[in-house]
């Protein structure tokens, strides 16, 4: 027999009788008295009630059944999903674990050698489980859903106003409803369906403001929520933030309101072990895990380290736990051509770049880059050369450079002082950087004008993530003026990109329920046109200002255009695809030569692998005891 955990038993073989004697007489049996058929009947009864018993019980036979134990063996395992995978999550049961490639949801029961996709996903990120394994809940666009573990239609729950609010989600312990991270806090709301009510605001906390962490897709708001499982004396929740000028993990009583922080970092995750797992602040980062009392909902002892270049972990209740492994992934640039071909690798690879920006002699690339022993730092790559350069040496997030136009400074964005706030450096790394634009709100440079006259920046309200597109003229004398509003409304409006002749500025913007690109007249505004259909991010100007470039899913886009003495757009058409194009940012990942012939891009080497450990702490119980 095979117990069936909140169900019962049911036979592994077919029920057969014991051998009859070959030469066997039928009999009539003996007649009994009445004692014997109750004492039978007493017998029975008895019977049935113990198996009844057992059955009501199985539930929590299996949960301790499920419990880490001493001999359970440590075995690891990868899985290797068929195109590169994001958000792995285990299921409590540890039967499947779900993850998004090639912008859907997949399974992968680990009781089978391939995984299967679930049709009807498209669009799906940040897959989480119910409780009882049976659904996998994600969200897409503006919408929360959630899908049966074997497949069948997708069942909306809830939406929101916006696509683009939506983040991060958790089921809770006892199944009746789901958190969610957006724009203005967490949300819960029915796991049938129906109306999300707030559950934290994004506003303030113990510790300061909520800020925007510096991590691909945080907004200002409490990221990653995670319940505690049932076992806890109460209602809890883990989720991350960031306060000034790093981001921590919260331990959130949502029955009497109390609030601490447990440790620096983001993605916490309850084990059964007695452990929260947890990422480190940068993401090629460290896997922590900190001893916690469910009983206390306090720490119990100093956190330590369990994996390398590793991040967003999950653990089933029989301490199996996943994460991405990004061993050996790298990002380096390369340039191609109009046809998307390759045609040649610039400077060196590192963990991870993301935005990036061409010198306007073409020598030099300056981008965000992440190294294992560092976060994010404005490095400097020779195109010429295999060599690369760390403008910034701060121990804090830098990143968005942009050239100057004479190529002897660069424009960044740094968490130096807590907030994102704009400083400026010289290339040759002689002085310190100057802050230019610090307000208590998250700032940002996206371009400067040909003639050094204009910085533009944005300019984002970390509570509502609501974005404005700011400009800063340059004096006589080198300074810089106040910033300026540009555009600013109730949508999120950046990413702007001055045309060569500074008299347009093209960017992206909300407004119409999708990004688009649109260009305006500037400085003084108006003369508003779309120039972007079906979605547009990352504009890009042809140094001569005839083209106009931008990014659709994970297509370069390019159309013609005029400027003079009026602008007009001509008609949309696709240069080639590539994966590395599509991110959830509105911030060019690409740049384009003098010529507009070739275009840089930063791809990656490698890709992580979902790796699978079960019984994780037996290889950590005795370095803690010790």
């Amino acid at each position: 027999m095979e117990t069936l955990p909140g169900r019962g038993y049911r036979f592994l073989a077919p029920v057969e009788g014991v051998a009859a004697q070959t030469n066997r007489v039928e009999s009539i049996p003996p007649k009994e008295d009445p004692e014997t058929i109750i004492r039978r009947q007493r017998v029975v009864l008895i019977g049935l009630a113990a198996a009844f018993a057992v059955a009501a019980l199985a539930p929590f036979l299996s949960r301790r059944s499920d419990e880490p134990s001493r001999t359970t063996p440590l075995r690891r395992f990868a899985i290797v999903p068929p195109e590169a995978a994001s958000n792995p999550a285990i299921s409590p049961n540890s039967r499947h674990v779900a993850y998004i490639a090639g912008d859907k949801l997949w399974i992968q029961d680990l009781d089978r050698e391939h995984p299967r996709v679930i049709e009807g996903t498209g669009g799906a990120l940040g897959p989480f489980w119910s409780p009882d394994s049976e659904f996998v809940g994600f969200h897409v666009g503006t919408e929360i859903k959630k899908v049966a573990v074997q497949g069948g239609p997708a069942i909306t729950l809830c939406q929101m106003s916006r696509a683009g609010d939506l983040f991060s989600a958790a089921w809770s312990a006892d199944g009746a409803s789901i958190v969610f991270s957006a724009l203005g806090g967490l949300y819960e709301v029915p796991a049938r369906g129906g109306t999300p009510e707030q559950l934290i605001e994004a506003s303030e906390s113990e510790k300061g403001k909520f800020l925007v962490p510096g991590l691909p897709g945080a907004h200002g708001r409490p990221l990653w929520p995670h319940f505690l499982p049932p076992e806890a004396a109460s209602r809890a929740l883990l989720f991350s933030f960031r306060t000034a000028p790093q981001i921590e993990i919260v331990l959130q009583n949502l029955e009497t309101g109390k609030q601490g922080v447990l440790a620096t970092g983001f993605r916490p995750f309850y084990s059964p072990s007695g452990h929260v797992l947890y990422q480190s602040a940068h993401f090629f980062g460290t896997l922590f895990a900190l001893p916690f009392s469910i009983e206390s909902l306090k720490p119990t002892g100093a956190a330590f380290p369990i994996a390398e270049d590793a991040g967003l972990p999950s653990v089933a209740v029989d301490g199996t736990m996943v994460y991405l492994d990004f061993t050996g992934v790298q990002k380096r640039l390369l340039w191609r051509d109009r046809g998307g071909n390759k045609l040649g690798v610039i400077g060196q690879p590192q963990k991870k770049i993301g935005t990036l920006s061409l010198s306007p002699d073409g020598r030099f690339v300056a981008v965000e880059g992440i190294e294992s022993a560092s976060g994010g730092d404005v490095w400097i790559h020779d195109v010429a050369r295999s060599l690369k350069t760390r403008l910034t040496l701060l121990d804090a997030h830098s990143a968005w450079p942009v050239w100057s136009p004479d190529g002897t400074e660069i424009a960044f964005v740094s968490l130096r002082a807590g907030s994102g706030d704009v400083f400026i450096k010289s290339v040759d790394g002689i002085g310190e950087a100057k802050a230019l634009l610090a307000m208590p709100l998250w700032e940002g440079p996206t371009s400067w004008s040909q003639d050094g006259k204009y910085l533009v920046a944005n300019v984002t309200d970390p509570k509502t993530g609501e974005g404005d597109i700011w400009y800063l003229e340059r004096q006589a004398d080198g300074s810089f003026s106040d910033a300026v509003p540009y555009l600013q409304g109730a949508f999120y409006e950046g990413a702007g990109q001055l045309s060569p002749d500074g008299r347009h500025l093209a960017y992206v913007s909300n407004s119409s329920g999708q990004p688009e690109v649109y260009v305006q007249r500037f400085p003084e505004g108006g003369g508003t046109r779309q120039v972007s259909t079906n979605g547009g991010t990352q504009p890009r100007w042809s140094e001569v200002g005839s083209e106009l470039f931008y990014v659709r899913g994970d297509a370069l886009m390019v159309v013609s255009v005029t400027t003079d003495p009026t602008f007009s757009a001509g008609t949309v058409r696709e240069l080639f695809s590539n994966p590395n194009l599509a991110w959830e940012w509105r911030l060019p990942t690409y740049d384009v030569s003098a010529d507009g012939k070739r275009f840089v891009l930063a791809e990656t080497l490698g890709e992580p692998v979902i790796r699978v450990v079960e019984n994780w702490y037996e290889e950590f119980r005795n370095r803690e005891q010790d």
